[in-house]
């Protein structure tokens, strides 16, 4: 992943993605952004200094921050001590993984059509009392969204998630029309699998936009669930 600073041609609605790799840039315009997501290689110990250099000077209590470490097979846990002031974290076995899922919070936060999910949408779904653990998934299909769905679900599963312990879930679906009555209804399925046993304590934010990187009309979903996680 090429070095990624803070300009404003690389911040979609106030959201920086920033590779820690590279030496972290803090400028004025830092701490006025919205939200910012760290991709963090664990296993590179110049960029974890460079991460928890960038957290200490931005922890105002205004910027939302999320983490995104890539690990390896083998090593899929977290120094707690690297929490320390981070909203919301993601745990991956890839740097290339962690790009991804990079690229796709920045495209939510952009993308438009006719439901659109914004920063806000987001934050509501990361942000939880003591701290969010956070999954993510991706499904393509060519014309099922039942097919995208269960894709996505099944590559946060495994990411990890445990969908009885997650109560909230984001969710943008990109396709090239309007959802038909039997999408509709397989949507609706899909939530009312993932509520079933969280009673009144779910959340469901999603969006649905046009295409981003789908062709020949397929329907594309991104997933992410959170639980809450305490140090």
């Amino acid at each position: 992943m090429d070095p990624i600073n803070l300009s404003k041609d690389k911040c979609g609605r106030t959201l920086a993605v920033i590779n820690t790799h590279a030496a972290v840039i803090i400028d004025s315009r830092t701490k006025e952004y919205y939200m910012v997501v760290l991709v963090v290689d664990l296993n590179d110990e110049v960029a974890k200094d460079h991460f928890v250099q960038y957290v200490r000077e931005c922890s105002n209590g205004k910027v939302f921050m999320v983490a995104i470490f890539a690990a390896d097979q083998d090593h899929k846990t977290v120094d707690p001590a690297l929490l320390s002031g981070i909203d919301a974290w993601f745990v991956t076995s890839s740097q290339k993984e962690a790009v991804e899922i990079a690229n796709g919070m920045q495209q939510m936060a952009t993308s438009e059509g006719q439901i659109s999910l914004d920063l806000a949408d987001m934050k509501t779904i990361l942000c939880h009392r003591g701290g969010c653990r956070a999954y993510y998934g991706k499904g393509l299909s060519g014309d099922k969204l039942k097919t995208a769905l269960d894709n996505a679900l099944l590559q946060s599963k495994e990411n990890g998630l445990d969908k009885d312990a997650c109560s909230r879930y984001l969710l943008a679906i990109s396709c090239d029309t309007e959802l038909i009555k039997a999408q509709t209804d397989d949507f609706n399925d899909f939530c009312v699998s993932l509520s079933a046993k969280h009673d009144n304590d779910f959340e469901m934010k999603w969006g649905l936009t046009s295409p981003t990187d789908s062709t020949n009309n397929a329907i594309s979903v991104t997933l992410i669930a959170t639980h809450s996680y305490t140090l």
